[in-house]
């Protein structure tokens, strides 16, 4: 009820930092029903509807919640219906994506890509997305502990792009609160569940360097001297000589370290290039149809 009070009330803030009191009475509300009824609730006009209800509820200013939180929360659930349920539509009450969809996904050995790129989610704001990664990465958490402890532990690998969106350093001006703390459990506890997080940034200084400091291997393209500054100081280094070169590494060529290197020092590899695949830079292409090609 948190994470979804913060997220609702964010919407009306342009996803800087909220109002606790409006975030706190509205999860009072929404802890008061079974969280498998949120879909129906806040997928559906009348589910909301039937929110604004309770918050009319006069008992509420007993409790310390006065006229003007009130009608502030009421505001921020209709952004919220405007916005997420009648324009993207992106509430479903059928609950579509939950453990069946993981599970099949398990037993298919597959591959899910949520496309947030200019092309794939036009307009969708950086607060929805995050909305977004957070259920999944509390989906998927919930997924492989139930699987754990049932003596069927399974093994998940879970990519970010754009990282500092998600769980972005102090200096980074994004409000992340609403995936920031999972991302967090995610990197100090995934791995004991079979998680493996993967993050993706051309910027890793704005990165949060306490998960980067979490991260057992690191793959480095060509980034900046400040990046790459801010990087070695979380992951423990690198020799000097390969240091020097990522800022102008070439196009194919990446240093490899940590313990999934399997020379177990650092290195620099040359990633061999495969004429199936091509350039596609600055258009569409699906990799499995190309791949599959003779």
């Amino acid at each position: 009820p948190k994470d979804l009070a913060d997220f609702i009330i964010s919407l009306k803030f342009s996803g800087e930092a909220t109002n606790s009191l409006q975030s706190n009475l509205l999860e009072f509300i929404l802890s008061r029903h079974d969280v498998k009824e949120y879909n129906l609730i806040l997928g559906t006009e009348q589910g909301i509807e039937m929110l604004e209800k309770e918050l009319s509820d006069s008992s509420l200013k007993d409790l310390g919640f006065n006229y003007s939180t009130v009608r502030a929360v009421i505001s921020a659930l209709e952004i919220f219906k405007n916005r997420l349920v009648q324009k993207y539509k992106l509430i479903d009450n059928s609950s579509s994506f939950n453990e069946s969809t993981l599970e099949l996904l398990w037993k298919n050995k597959g591959l899910l890509i949520v496309d947030f790129s200019a092309d794939g989610s036009p307009g969708v704001d950086i607060a929805t997305k995050q909305l977004i990664v957070s259920y999944i990465a509390r989906s998927l958490l919930n997924y492989l502990t139930k699987a754990k402890y049932s003596g069927n532990q399974k093994l998940i690998g879970f990519v970010i792009e754009e990282a500092q969106n998600y769980i972005p350093s102090n200096d980074y001006p994004v409000n992340a609160s609403i995936t920031k703390d999972i991302l967090v459990t995610l990197a100090t506890q995934g791995r004991k569940f079979g998680l493996s997080l993967f993050l993706v940034s051309q910027r890793p200084a704005f990165v949060d360097k306490y998960v980067l400091s979490m991260l057992n291997t690191f793959f480095f393209h060509r980034i900046y001297h400040e990046d790459l500054r801010y990087v070695m100081s979380a992951s423990g280094g690198l020799p000097e000589s390969l240091a020097k070169a990522i800022p102008s590494l070439d196009t194919g060529y990446v240093v490899v370290n940590g313990l999934m290197s399997a020379l177990k020092v650092s290195a620099l590899v040359r990633i061999p290039w495969d004429p199936k695949l091509g350039s596609y830079a600055g258009s569409l292409e699906r990799v499995d149809r190309v791949l599959l090609e003779d």
